[in-house]
């Protein structure tokens, strides 16, 4: 189910949303990084000790679920729905006035959670879907610890912040099976929507 949620997003946006460039092209750069990983974890499952490997998917898969964030930011904005404010952190950007007493839009930097949960949250309510990211249960939790070791790899201090535990690998594992979850559970929610709609409307 997890190796095809973006091709079934794909159709469902051809059949019951207007054609939209963003929505497409979200779906083409999951696409793209989804099957990354899913490369990835076939070496490791060839080379399931291997460090290199682990380090390499950690990387992998935080750089979609970073992806993701942003692309359901962008897709929620096709929508018109959000104040001035959230418009703004939708956009990564923040406003100031330079020395000259222009206004500046400087880029955001969100706390990974926060974003997360902002970015969920934003694209149910562009699209009108019941849905409340699950951030009560061990999918969360685990993904919360997988960031730390994200940190750990990518900022190293020493040898050991390199090293991949076999517990940490299992989180790492875990925080991916919550993330493809969730996401599946979102779209699911957005065509329930839509298809509870299109029904009303006959």
């Amino acid at each position: 189910m997890e190796s095809d949620m973006y091709n079934t997003r794909a159709k469902f946006i051809k059949t019951l949303v207007p054609a939209s460039d963003t929505l497409f092209e979200s779906d083409s750069m999951l696409n793209v990084l989804k099957n990354e990983n899913d490369f990835i974890l076939e070496k490791i499952s060839k080379q399931p000790k291997e460090q290199r490997w682990r380090r390499i998917f950690i990387r992998s898969l935080f750089a979609f679920i970073e992806t993701l964030c942003f692309r359901l930011k962008q897709d929620a904005l096709e929508f018109n729905k959000f104040s001035s404010a959230e418009e703004s952190i939708l956009n990564e950007k923040t406003y100031v006035l330079n020395n000259k007493g222009e206004v500046e839009a400087k880029v955001l930097f969100l706390k990974t959670p926060e974003n997360l949960r902002f970015s969920f949250n934003a694209f149910a309510k562009a699209v009108e879907a019941k849905f409340v990211l699950k951030v009560d249960d061990v999918g969360w939790d685990s993904f919360k610890q997988s960031l730390k070791v994200r940190h750990k790899i990518t900022h190293p201090k020493k040898f050991n912040d390199l090293v991949i535990s076999d517990d940490e690998f299992q989180k790492v594992i875990s925080t991916m099976h919550w993330i493809y979850g969730q996401t599946i559970r979102l779209f699911d929610a957005w065509r329930n929507f839509q298809e509870e709609l299109q029904k009303n409307k006959k």
